[in-house]
């Protein structure tokens, strides 16, 4: 039983607020005679579900435990509330103060308080339903805040993003909950929060409007894009909700389809599925899904009123899921390379964020297209039951959501999806995803156009090396990149090479103004389910250079460097491995047990199994013998050493790696989830044959698919095979498919090159399926138009006579 709470807040005061006032509404609805009073209402009941779930349906006991624990929760918030606000502020623990750079957290934080404590006083069963004391207590608190800090012409002290953006949605969000209940006692707290928010954020496309932005971190006018477009939007559509406002509530919805049309720069969803957020970091995963998750609550929001989203904006985004976000899933976690510098918080790891993802693909589950419904609700079945490490169901994000996910899992005529195969590039963003039935590699690199890391505001201390050619292994050990971050040794991490600098903390970003200009050649390549991708590397200090290129085929992850100069006379090391230990865990050198480390040895080959983990495993078959050092690193550390979350967190690893000298090379082949048997099978007689590896290309022919790969470093010619020769700076990729039948792959790596080509020395050569007209034949040299393309594969079919 609730103690429930008996003082009156400054009621005297408050009786002078509460008196109605319906003037400001009625003018309102004046402007807008078309709209009946019922669509405004509509809308804000669609929105109020979010939080309050479909009233017709029943809570099961999850939603039952959840109103519980919102209850506790906003119990402890009235209790801790000071009976008379003042200069303290209305918590303790958040004081208020005045030009204060904390002033713009702790008003968010005390509204997202005064936000529990509404969504108690509505959440059904609940002890706090309905209690006017509370209520009482709630418009209190807000008033107080609204006079004292958040007012018209206030000064945005701190953080823009507080003032323009988060805050005003709590408000809202409150104000939308409580609508009912507020709109006549209590409507001069109302239109004074309003008014507030409107001085703030004005504009559903711009930031930076009021004249306070002038004291706020980015005092600029500016027009918000990507995850930034959708809040704004939000703040407009809702407070146009709270004043039966057509007019800005119009505004907001015709200002989100901006944020799916594809961009060629800077912010936004580009045509290959990438996602930029600050002009230059791969962001599919956070800040992707607030624009994702921020597009479908609004979509939803006025699904089926006079302001519904039309079917093309609605169907462009089951395109976008399918690009951006469906090949970066994993069984429920996003992969850790597009979730920029949320890898360093302890509550956003990879599933966190899948999850949440999953959770904004809900919203869409209900769009005009009946079988793209099904699809994205087969996928949605799919990762949440995937997903074996953490319960999609013990995280409630939204009722609905939640509700809708319930009926998706337990619905028989729903479909899981069959593991997604396929070789996927992101050239705008210097990302590769190559997918099998039961792994996936990845891959994240930079470039003069993509920033290495991203370090800010105090998160991602240590991210120097993570977009320097690391490499992901993704398989059924579902928990490795969960907490890998703070204990990883992050000078050591897979498929990069370092020159053993001493880096401190935030030190050697390339981003922004600053990016790497040397590194022009980085691309990527894909031929149907197969790819390449190369980077003529440089190192954040320019002193360590590098031409480094992966190969992916059916069950092998080919990797080359070669040329590699260190003009620090360091020794180099390139990490082939760095991979979490479980209790038991196993290593494997030439196929025997190795039981006593450190390790240092030339081997073929070396495996990490796991003994009681199936689809665990991974083996590396070294292609030339090299001396490898493999030890055991059991590290304690804490979130606070990469970032603002705190907390101990141990892991052990077994770190493989090679050192290096000057004009070194190396070449090893990644063969995921393979037996003892064909690892050392594969050692003897390996699939692959290195055709060159040099500073003019990198080549490699797979013979068990004859396919054909390369990297040509430079614009001049160079022979791959005796009936292949390449002209130009770019990738390549043949696949004979039957006799006198090839498919062809390229793309320009540099993306600034209108055409590349390549002589293939066959007789009677006739050009297939050129769909895009790009392909123009003189002789046996062929030449590809590649402009427009943005790094992107062109592919096209090539029959010959001989």
């Amino acid at each position: 039983m609730y103690m429930i709470k008996k003082h009156r807040l400054n009621t005297i005061a408050l009786s002078m607020l509460f008196l109605f006032t319906g003037n400001a509404y009625a003018a309102k609805n004046a402007e807008s005679p078309q709209y009946l009073p019922s669509d405004f209402e509509q809308v804000r009941n669609n929105w109020a579900e979010n939080y309050l779930g479909d009233p017709a349906a029943t809570f099961d006991q999850t939603l039952k435990n959840m109103v519980t624990s919102t209850n506790n929760s906003a119990q402890k918030h009235w209790d801790s509330m000071t009976p008379q606000p003042n200069a303290s502020g209305i918590w303790e623990d958040l004081p208020l103060i005045d030009k204060d750079t904390t002033l713009g957290p702790n008003i968010r934080s005390s509204y997202q308080r005064l936000f529990t404590m509404a969504k108690a006083y509505r959440l059904r069963d609940g002890n706090l339903e309905n209690n006017q004391l509370m209520l009482n207590d709630i418009m209190t608190a807000m008033n107080y805040i609204n006079q004292n800090f958040y007012f018209v012409n206030q000064l945005e002290y701190g953080n823009w993003w507080q003032w323009e953006l988060a805050i005003p949605k709590d408000i809202h969000n409150i104000l939308v909950l409580l609508f009912d209940d507020i709109k006549n006692s209590y409507q001069t707290i109302l239109t004074n929060h309003l008014n507030a928010t409107r001085y703030f954020t004005p504009d559903p496309t711009h930031l930076g409007v009021s004249p306070g932005a002038a004291e706020s971190t980015n005092p600029n006018y500016r027009e918000s894009t990507g995850g930034n477009r959708t809040d704004n939007a939000q703040v407009v559509l809702i407070r146009g909700m709270l004043e039966n406002n057509n007019e800005e509530i119009s505004q907001a919805i015709a200002a989100l389809p901006a944020v799916i049309e594809y961009v060629s720069e800077g912010d936004g969803y580009y045509t290959d599925g990438s996602f930029l957020q600050h002009s230059d970091i791969a962001y599919n995963g956070t800040y992707g899904n607030v624009l994702l998750g921020g597009l479908g609550i609004q979509m939803n929001a006025v699904a089926g009123s006079p302001w519904s989203m039309d079917n093309q904006t609605i169907n462009a985004v089951y395109n976008i899921i399918n690009q951006s976000y469906e090949p970066l899933l994993y069984k429920g976690a996003m992969m850790d390379m597009v979730n920029g510098r949320s890898i360093s918080r302890s509550a956003e790891q990879n599933h966190d964020v899948g999850l949440n993802i999953v959770n904004s693909m809900l919203f869409y589950t209900n769009g005009p297209d009946s079988d793209k419904n099904k699809q994205l609700s087969s996928l949605i079945k799919t990762q949440i039951t995937d997903d074996t490490y953490q319960n999609f169901f013990d995280k409630i994000y939204y009722v609905s959501t939640y509700q809708a996910a319930q009926h998706i899992v337990n619905d028989p005529t729903i479909s899981l999806k069959d593991p997604l195969i396929g070789n996927f590039s992101y050239p705008s963003m210097d990302r590769v995803v190559h997918r099998r039935n039961d792994w996936a590699f990845a891959l994240a690199m930079h470039s003069y156009r993509i920033g290495n890391y991203e370090c800010m505001n105090g998160e991602n201390l240590k991210g120097w090396f993570t977009g320097d050619g690391m490499t992901y292994l993704y398989n059924d050990q579902l928990d490795h990149y969960t907490g890998y971050w703070p204990t990883v040794d992050s000078s050591r991490i897979p498929g990069t090479t370092v020159d053993n600098q001493i880096m401190t903390d935030c030190s050697g970003e390339r981003v922004g103004g600053n990016v790497n200009t040397n590194m022009q050649w980085v691309g990527s390549t894909s031929l149907n389910n197969y790819g390449i991708a190369g980077m003529q590397f440089y190192n954040w200090s320019d002193t360590l250079s590098a031409y480094k290129s992966w190969f992916m085929f059916d069950n092998e992850v080919v990797m080359l460097g070669s040329n590699i100069k260190d003009q620090s006379n360091r020794n180099n090391i390139t990490t082939i491995e760095n991979r979490k230990r479980l209790t038991d865990t196993q290593l494997f050198i030439d196929g025997t047990e190795q039981t006593t480390l450190p390790y240092q040895g030339v081997p073929a080959t070396f495996s990490i199994r796991n003994k009681t983990l199936a689809n665990s495993d991974l083996s590396y078959v070294m292609l030339t013998p090299k001396t490898i050092s493999i030890s055991q690193n059991d590290v304690d550390g804490n979130w606070s050493d990469i970032g603002n979350s705190k907390g101990d967190v141990s892991d052990s690893y077994l770190q493989a790696t090679l050192t290096q000298v000057d004009q070194a090379d190396y070449q090893y082949a990644l063969l995921p989830n393979q037996n003892n048997d064909a690892v050392q099978t594969y050692a003897q007689h390996p699939d692959v044959t290195i055709l060159r590896q040099d500073e003019q290309a990198h080549a490699v022919q797979e013979n068990t698919l004859n396919i054909i790969a390369a990297n040509n470093w430079k614009n001049s010619s160079v022979d791959i095979t005796d009936t292949i020769t390449l002209n130009s700076m770019m990738g390549f990729m043949i696949k004979e498919e039957s006799s006198n039948t090839f498919t062809v792959a390229v793309s320009e790596p540099i993306q600034t090159i209108d055409s590349v080509n390549f002589i293939f020395d066959k007789q009677g050569i006739v050009i297939k399926d050129d769909i895009e007209n790009r392909v123009v034949l003189n002789g046996t040299t062929l030449t590809i138009n590649t402009s427009g393309l943005q790094g992107q594969s062109y592919s096209f079919q090539v029959t010959t006579q001989d």
